[in-house]
Parts: C-alpha cells; sequence; structure tokens
C-alpha cells in the first residue's frame, strides 16, 4: 500500500502529456527503474514494454541539434573551443602577454593628475568591471547562491573548466571583497545584495578545502569577514568567523605549505592583527602556535626564494613582527636571518628563476613590488640602515620597468600601483599617489582601446578572481580612489 501511495505522487508532475505516467507506473510497481525510448529520426517515444506513444515530441531529436547547431554565435563556438583545448592540456601555451617597451616613468610623465575626477573614473570603472562579472554569473535566487564557470588550476600544470572555487586567493572569498567594498564606496543596495550573495555561496565552498590556509583553504574567509565585520555588526557573520578562527586552531597542522599565499606566514600575520584589533590573547597564543610551525616547516625544506608571495621578503616580515609583538627574540631573529638572506638573493642577482624571464621580475609575487611593500612594511616595526635605501631602490627600479603584458594584482600593472600607493601612505608625499593613479589611468585607456583588460583568458573564459583577474582590478581601482577606506589586500592590511 505504502509503494501504491509513493508511485502514485508521479501523477502530481506537471506533464502536458500524462499518458507516459501510466508506463512510469507501472515500471515502479515492477521494483524497475522507468526508462523509455526513441529514435533520432522519430516524434515518437517507446516505454520498457514496446509501447509506441506516437507523436509525442515536438521534434525529432535530429531536429533539435541541427536547430541549436544552426543558432550557434561564434562567441559560442569559440567557447567550446576553448573547452577542449583546455581538457587537452594546451591552456598555458593559449595564454599570450604582449611586450610593451613603454616604462611606467614614460606613462606617468604624459598623464595628467585630476584628483577629484580620478576618484570618479576609478569607482565607474569598478562598476563597469561589476557589470562583466554578473553577466556571466548563474544565480540561483531561491538558495542564495552565486557560481561562474572559470578555467580553474588542478595540479601543477594542469587545468580544468569548472565552478569558481571558494578560495581567497581568486575564489569566491576574495571576489566577496570586491563587492563589499563596491558596495561601501556606492551605497548601492544591488552591491550589498551581490556581495552578501557571493559571502553565502564562499562559506558553501570553502568547507570542501582539506586545510586552513588563509588564501587558498578553509580560512579564505577569515581577512573578509575580518573587514567587513569592522564596519557591519552582524551576529551571524561574527559566529562564522569564530568557526573559522576555532578550526584554524584545531586544525593548524594541516598546512602543507609555508609561505604567505600557501599557507603559514599570511595566517600569523592575520591572527596578530587580530589580536591587535580585539586584544583577545587567545589570538596571539594561535599566532605564536603558527608562528612554531612555520619555523619547524623552514627547518625542513629547502632555502625559501626570494619576493613576497613565496618567499623570504614576507617571511622576513611576518617573524619580526611576530617577535616584537610576543616579545620573543626566537621569532625575531629567525626573521632577522630571512631578511639578511633576502638580501644576499637580491643583491647577488640571484632571484627565483622565474624573475629573470622578465615576466615576474618586478610584481608583488616574486619581484621588486613584494620586495618594496615588506620593507614598507617593515619600517613601521623596525629600522636598520639599509630599509629606506632598499625602499627607495624597489620604487626607482618599478618606475623605470616597462609596462606589463598582464594587469592583474598578483604579476601585473594593478600590483605595481599598490608600491606607490603604500609609499604614499606612510610618507604623506603626494608625488607616489599621483604615479598609482596615472598608471591606472593608462591601463584603464589601453583595455578601453583593446576592448579587454589583460588577464588569464581564453575565449570565452576570463579570469575572475582578486588576484589574477577583473575582480582584483576592479578592487584596486577602488582602493586607489578611497585608500583609506579600502585596504591592501597584498598586504592585508
Amino acid at each position: 500500500m505504502k509503494q501504491c501511495n509513493i508511485s502514485s505522487v508521479t501523477w502530481s508532475f506537471p506533464f502536458k502529456k500524462k499518458e507516459i505516467i501510466k508506463s512510469e507506473y507501472i515500471d515502479l510497481l515492477h521494483h524497475d527503474i522507468p526508462i523509455f525510448y526513441s529514435y533520432t529520426d522519430s516524434l515518437d517515444l517507446i516505454d520498457s514494454r514496446g509501447h509506441k506513444y506516437s507523436n509525442f515530441f515536438e521534434d525529432t531529436g535530429y531536429q533539435v541539434v541541427m536547430n541549436k547547431i544552426k543558432h550557434l554565435t561564434q562567441a559560442e563556438v569559440n567557447r567550446q573551443i576553448s573547452v577542449m583545448k583546455v581538457s587537452l592540456g594546451v591552456y598555458p601555451s593559449m595564454v599570450s602577454k604582449p611586450v610593451y617597451h613603454e616604462t611606467l616613468a614614460s606613462i606617468v610623465s604624459v598623464q595628467k593628475t585630476r584628483s577629484i575626477e580620478e576618484r570618479e573614473i576609478f569607482i565607474r570603472e569598478a562598476e563597469r568591471i561589476s557589470d562583466l562579472l554578473l553577466d556571466e554569473a548563474f544565480i540561483d535566487q531561491d538558495s542564495n547562491l552565486i557560481s561562474w564557470l572559470t578555467v580553474n588550476p588542478k595540479n601543477k600544470d594542469q587545468w580544468n573548466i569548472g565552478p569558481v572555487d571558494g578560495t581567497f586567493y581568486d575564489g569566491l572569498s576574495g571576489m566577496t571583497l570586491f563587492f563589499y567594498y563596491l558596495y561601501r564606496l556606492t551605497n548601492k543596495a544591488k552591491y550589498e545584495r551581490i556581495y552578501r550573495i557571493v559571502l553565502n555561496s564562499a562559506e558553501h565552498k570553502i568547507k570542501e578545502f582539506p586545510n586552513v590556509s588563509g588564501f587558498t583553504g578553509r580560512a579564505s574567509l577569515l581577512y573578509p569577514l575580518r573587514k567587513i565585520l569592522a564596519n557591519e555588526k552582524e551576529d551571524r557573520l561574527a559566529r562564522v568567523l569564530n568557526e573559522i578562527i576555532e578550526d584554524c586552531d584545531r586544525q593548524y597542522k594541516t598546512l602543507d605549505q609555508y609561505d604567505w599565499v600557501g599557507g603559514t606566514a599570511s595566517l600569523v600575520y592575520q591572527f596578530l592583527d587580530h589580536y591587535l584589533t580585539t586584544r583577545n590573547l587567545d589570538a596571539l597564543t594561535l599566532s605564536i602556535k603558527l608562528g612554531n610551525l612555520l619555523i619547524q616547516q623552514l627547518d625542513e625544506n629547502d632555502e625559501p626564494m626570494s619576493g613576497f608571495a613565496h618567499g623570504a621578503s614576507s617571511l622576513a616580515l611576518v617573524l619580526i613582527r611576530l617577535g616584537e609583538i610576543a616579545k620573543n627574540r626566537k621569532f625575531k631573529e629567525r626573521g632577522l636571518m630571512l631578511l639578511e638572506y633576502d638580501r644576499s638573493k637580491i643583491n647577488a642577482g640571484k632571484e627565483d628563476s622565474t624573475i629573470n624571464d622578465g615576466i615576474f621580475k618586478e610584481s608583488w609575487c616574486h619581484g621588486t613590488t613584494g620586495v618594496g611593500l615588506s620593507r614598507i612594511k617593515l619600517s613601521r616595526i623596525y629600522t636598520d640602515p639599509w630599509l629606506d635605501d632598499e625602499i627607495d631602490r624597489s620604487i626607482y627600479d618599478l618606475f623605470k620597468s616597462k609596462f606589463h603584458g598582464d594587469d592583474c594584482l598578483c604579476h601585473g600593472n594593478m600590483g605595481s600601483t599598490e608600491l606607490f600607493l603604500s609609499k604614499y601612505e606612510v610618507s604623506g608625499e603626494k608625488r607616489y599617489l599621483y604615479t598609482a593613479r596615472k598608471i591606472a589611468i593608462d591601463i584603464i585607456n589601453k583595455a578601453e582601446k583593446r576592448g579587454h583588460y589583460q588577464v588569464r583568458s581564453i575565449p570565452g573564459f576570463t579570469a575572475i578572481g582578486l588576484f589574477t583577474g577583473l575582480s582584483g582590478i576592479g578592487y584596486q581601482l577602488l582602493r586607489l580612489a578611497d585608500h583609506k577606506t579600502v585596504p591592501s589586500v597584498l598586504t592585508l592590511d
């Protein structure tokens, strides 16, 4: 009787042609899975017992396929070709970068300074980037979720096309921050709605990660939530943040990488900030635990490369800062050793090989921008005879460098603006602010002429994340518009 009641529910579904439900119902009564057949050139449907429902379909299967082919646009064809090429493993070779011969100095020299107009230009362009992103989004209003199809890293040198992940580096957690500050600077309700949907989606996605990295793991929302809760008092978000912190405390030993982007170093930095903001001793204790893990990881691995994202520049900053705040000589001394090591690598011209290929030489991740930013942040807590010279040298080298073939934050032109902007914040000298804004104006102008920004992309799939995609470009434009409100994500201010 119960089986009959359950099976009878099939009659409630809104099929226009109810007659096929009888066949489905009979299959279920015989403990079978309902199945139907059809020929590609026929309008008829055949059930599991061979009974034919004539003219069931409006078009044959063949006609449906041919109609879809006839209505394919060139953009859709290109998108399908991209899917095949990514699947075949040729994605990296498809991402070409143009070579520019003009320097940042030459760009700055021809751009006029228009402070009020520039602020409006930057916010308006960030809104346009938001529109581009939302045009490609899949939004489920009922479940309050959003996603994008993008090219995601799978393993080293391997990629696949799928839903955007939840990471801070290039996924939903980082995108949350872009939409949140777009809402803060415009006060438009539509951006508040979007940032909340992106945040909710990120909460679901980060649970799938195996470790608690703040850039690529379950703690990806740590920084965005700390920034949001500094302005929005919401109990639910505070609970989510506390859950992430507790997870980090329980599972910090799952971190298998020690660098800024990969794992331990940036978490030390964030929990020190959390301690300074809240004076919660548990945050300081966790920073110390992570600091001990960081030293252990350094002892067990090869010498780090130089630079910020994966190298000694950020490691030195983190451990010296931890030593100063925790009053622990062990951390400070190890940080000073790393600082000297970083200097020796840079001064000897033995930077990581990726720097020497001309792509990352001046970038945040491996090059001049990252080194300069680390020294600017370090100068707030530590002094020695070389720091100021290193900052000036980084700025000079970047100023004389060539315009990148990429506009992203991690290793592109937008990342370059951060070094000048951060120098302005500590010095108050407006020439550095003007330089950063002039570079950004040139980036916008070039993008308008070519019809797109230079980010990792292939036909149909443009990078959308915070560090290598459109969200990061939009975010940095907001920071250039109002640096007092929008913090630096490159140094996790």
